[in-house]
């Protein structure tokens, strides 16, 4: 007998179980069979009254008193204590307003004879014990955590003291993250890349297979919304505890997931300036980054910022410090050439050879560094010169073509910098020195030049076809040639004696005195214009004139040069040309690289529209799209010169909107230096009207004759065959026979009149149809134009019964002419009726759809169908017939397409013998 079962006997036993119960300290209940409660302790039944206001009593089912969470437990237990086992477990339990801890204890409870009768239920509260070991449990979880945070900073840091290498430190900081810290990934970057801004890691470490599947882009509209890009543009501190509900971690969640990534922490890291990168950790679990966490790790992003700003500012000091000594060098090598040049050695060979050992200490590398200066075929080297493929050459060429060449190289392979193992500076440096040789050997030939060019300049200033003049800066004429002299009408002599201002019209002279004032203040460089002078005879001239100011080496201005062109007869002629388009009663324009660049008031007032409306502007803005394509080829015949005429006709739009036709002549022209079409332009609207009215009228009478024709043929066909019948019955009733059926001759004489008065209508309707209608066009709803149609073929609907489909949206409008519409859409479900299919149920499907232009209306049927081989081409005539099933005349789809011309649409049918028939209706929106 095992320890933990109990065993009661004698007849006293009940009562010294109740005793023995409510001296216990926990809740007791004993059960019997199917969970009966046999008895139980005070606190037991105290307990129940509490949690359930139940009292509980001898009897009664115990499962009644048990929790739905902790049923399933209880009554695994009950079981398990019949078979002899107790069972223990804890759970938390509601009383009243308090939840607290109880531990849940099953035995069986065991006869004198070993029978086990029962089982004892006992819950102990141990609320206070198990809170206090579920701290404990979080206080040891979070130590052993703090631990290793702590220990992940230590080794960073002591990391970060004894690296020197910005790289190394990148790529070890991430493999401790993930070594010590128990993370998925770490990895960090420095910025977008490239013109989509592209984010690639520079380090990293754990399951960096998943970077290389991923794509960051902070420009991208999705891509850039993830905690990384928020980093780099927002620079920000980003958690994500759960990447499951993160909107921004969406486009690489499914990746994440794969290689078990369930949190992230993404961390500025701080260079200075505009610069930023980030260090990205992510975990396996969610909830991974708690408080303490984040600032452990932002210590980390902290002191690693500081560790590279340090690294980067030390190796800028070191290297700014290695650069002035290579500027000083660089310097003192081009001021010792200089001190040779200005010792004006006659003899340029040995200038050379003294320049050449100053070369090499400018360098980097002097120790391994040799030049060479070759000159007139003469090589001036230092000892040991050879050429190497670690080089460096300039060139320089004196005045008169002759071509030296300057030669620095390295003996070995150096690190490669800007330009091979040379720096950018070394670049300038030996350009410096080939342009200082070249001015100090050209000195001597720039003087000779000067000598030359100052008597080949007076010798053009005096020959010049146009005005030259050298002018004071007070205005007075210091030199002028023959050209200005004879321009004027005045001696040398004269002008010497005057100024500018005393030959300038006085309605130009305020101009001239500004833009001197402006280039004397040096706001400008140049002045340049068309203005008049007084001949000395009176008369105007006007010139073309330019005028720039000569200054000292110091800035100082010394005098005006002026270039002075007689242009009074090109004047004259813009004049007259000018007075003759400006008044001219037809349009004048110049286009120039397909924009206005002139516009007559002709055009300005046919059109609307302000000058600076038009010039400047696309001529195409003006013209009617679909015109605008003829009107650049136009163009670009025009300006290719390969023309037969010079004439085209395009609509264009006016200021209010109006539409004109305009018939444009023009060609080829140079206009302020480039290439333009000049021509005229006549409104040919009238015409153009003229000309529609008369197509039409054409067109009109070609349809009313063949109209005729058909009209024709119908008056022998359908007309002829009832005609026939009533003349035979009238010679019937004329025999006056005895046998004579008088009901019979009524009877046929009435059918024929009808079928003849049926004719005579359809084809007074169908003509009356197209020759001219005039109605109101409103808005209809096609439900209700179908409910009409329906009505009209009341009694053919119910000798068919079709299927009729209505398959376009509820209120569906129509604006056209409501009667004309109702007739149309009526004929053509007659025709779905009349030619219906005997084998299967009619059925008919009228459809509708809208466009921005047009409104399609389509109606099919099931019915027997027209062979399109045979009348293809003519469904739509007069007097056309494809079946011979009922009554038609033969005008059906010839009203219908006449009614749909009235309302400006069209129509087209489309069929397939035993299949069905679908007529298609087209009519403005």
């Amino acid at each position: 007998m095992s320890s933990n079962q109990t065993i009661f006997s004698g007849a006293d036993a009940t009562t010294l179980l109740q005793t023995v119960l409510d001296n216990i300290t926990d809740d007791v209940v004993v059960m019997g069979g199917n969970h009966e409660v046999l008895c139980f302790n005070h606190l037991a039944h105290a307990r129940q009254l509490r949690m359930r206001n139940k009292k509980l009593k001898a009897g009664v089912n115990y499962l009644d008193f048990v929790s739905d969470e902790n049923r399933d437990s209880f009554i695994e237990a009950y079981a398990t204590a019949l078979t002899g086992a107790t069972s223990v477990w804890e759970r938390l339990i509601k009383i009243g307003t308090e939840v607290l801890w109880f531990q849940m204890k099953v035995n069986p409870l065991v006869a004198g004879s070993g029978e086990i009768i029962g089982v004892t239920f006992t819950a102990t509260d141990i609320d206070a014990r198990k809170r206090k070991e579920l701290e404990l449990e979080k206080l040891g979880d979070r130590l052993l955590k703090s631990n290793r945070e702590l220990t992940l900073l230590t080794k960073v840091n002591d990391l970060i003291l004894s690296t020197e290498i910005e790289q190394y430190l990148l790529d070890s900081v991430c493999r401790l993250i993930v070594e010590y810290g128990g993370y998925r990934l770490a990895w960090v970057s420095y910025g977008g890349q490239g013109k989509e801004q592209i984010v690639l890691p520079v380090a990293s470490f754990g399951q960096t297979e998943y970077l290389s599947r991923i794509k960051i882009s902070l420009t991208d509209p999705e891509l850039s919304k993830g905690p990384t890009a928020r980093t780099l543009m927002g620079r920000e501190k980003v958690v994500t505890n759960n990447l499951s509900n993160s909107p921004g971690f969406r486009p690489w969640l499914a990746m994440a997931k794969q290689f078990d990534i369930a949190a992230s922490i993404v961390l500025p890291l701080e260079f200075g300036g505009e610069d930023i990168g980030t260090l990205n950790i992510y975990a396996g679990n969610e909830d991974a980054f708690d408080e303490h966490e984040v600032t452990i790790l932002d210590r980390i992003a902290e002191n690693l910022s500081l560790a590279i700003r340090a690294m980067r500012t030390r190796w800028e000091i070191v290297h700014t410090k290695h650069m002035l000594n290579e500027r000083v060098k660089e310097l003192s090598a081009i001021y010792n050439v200089y001190q040779v040049l200005h010792n004006e050695i006659v003899d340029k060979g040995e200038t050379l050879s003294r320049i050449v050992p100053l070369l090499p200490p400018g360098w980097q590398y002097p120790e391994i560094c040799s030049a060479c200066i070759t000159f007139e075929g003469v090589k001036h080297m230092t000892e040991g010169f050879r050429k190497t493929k670690w080089c460096q050459r300039a060139d320089f060429t004196l005045a008169d073509g002759r071509v030296g060449v300057i030669e620095v190289a390295y003996s070995k392979q150096m690190p490669v910098q800007d330009e091979g193992p040379f720096f950018a500076e070394e670049r300038s440096l030996i350009n410096t020195i080939a342009s200082t040789i070249e001015v100090f050997f050209n000195r001597a030939a720039q003087r000779r030049e000067l000598e030359s060019s100052e008597a080949r300049f007076r010798t053009a200033f005096e020959e010049s076809a146009i005005g030259m003049a050298l002018v004071s800066l007070q205005g007075k004429w210091m030199m002028v040639n023959s050209a200005l002299c004879n321009m004027v009408g005045y001696t040398h002599e004269e002008m010497l004696k005057c100024g500018f201002q005393d030959l300038t019209h006085p309605e130009d002279l305020p101009a001239d005195v500004e833009a001197l004032k402006d280039m004397r203040a040096g706001r400008r460089d140049l002045y340049r214009a068309e203005k008049r002078f007084i001949h000395k005879d009176g008369t105007t001239v006007w010139i073309n004139l330019n005028v720039a100011l000569l200054r000292d080496k110091k800035g100082v201005p010394l005098y005006n040069v002026a270039q002075i062109e007689n242009i009074t007869e090109r004047i004259e002629s813009q004049m007259k040309f000018r007075d003759l388009v400006e008044k001219s009663v037809v349009g004048v324009y110049i286009v120039q690289d397909g924009m206005f660049v002139y516009a007559n008031p002709w055009v300005l007032k046919e059109f609307g529209y302000k000058e600076e409306e038009l010039i400047g502007h696309s001529i195409f803005d003006f013209i009617v799209e679909e015109d605008q394509q003829r009107a650049k080829e136009d163009i670009e015949v025009r300006l290719d010169m390969n023309l037969d005429k010079v004439q085209s006709e395009v609509r264009a739009y006016r200021k209010d909107g109006s539409i004109v036709w305009l018939e444009f002549f023009g060609s080829k022209t140079q206009f302020r230096g480039a290439d333009s079409v000049i021509g005229t332009i006549v409104d040919i609207t009238d015409r153009k009207h003229l000309e529609e009215e008369r197509r039409q009228i054409i067109a009109d009478l070609v349809q009313r004759n063949k109209d005729i024709t058909e009209f024709t043929q119908i008056v022998s066909h359908n007309l002829r065959g009832p005609l026939s019948t009533i003349l035979g019955l009238c010679q019937v009733i004329n025999a006056k026979k005895e046998e004579l059926d008088t009901e019979y001759v009524a009877t046929g004489l009435l059918a024929n009149a009808e079928k003849l008065d049926k004719v005579v209508r359809e084809l007074n309707t169908a003509l009356s149809i197209k020759s001219s209608f005039t109605a109101h066009v409103r808005s209809v709803l096609l439900s209700d134009v179908l409910e009409e149609v329906k009505k009209k073929h009341e009694e053919g609907v119910k000798a068919v019964s079709p299927e009729i489909i209505s398959d376009f949206e509820p209120g569906f409008e129509i604006n056209t002419v409501s009667s004309l519409f109702t007739d149309l859409l009526s004929n053509i479900f007659s025709n779905c009726l009349l030619y219906h299919h005997p084998d299967r149920r009619c059925r008919i499907v009228i459809s509708a759809r809208k466009t921005n232009s047009e409104v399609v209306i389509s109606v099919s049927d099931n019915g027997i169908g027209i062979n399109m081989k045979l009348y293809g081409d003519k469904l739509f005539g007069l007097n056309k017939r494809f079946h011979n099933i009922g009554h038609g005349t033969g005008l059906g789809l010839f009203m219908s397409k006449a009614m749909v011309e009235v309302l400006k649409g069209s129509i087209g049918l489309e069929s397939e013998v035993g299949v069905g028939t679908t007529v298609t209706i087209k009519l403005p929106a």
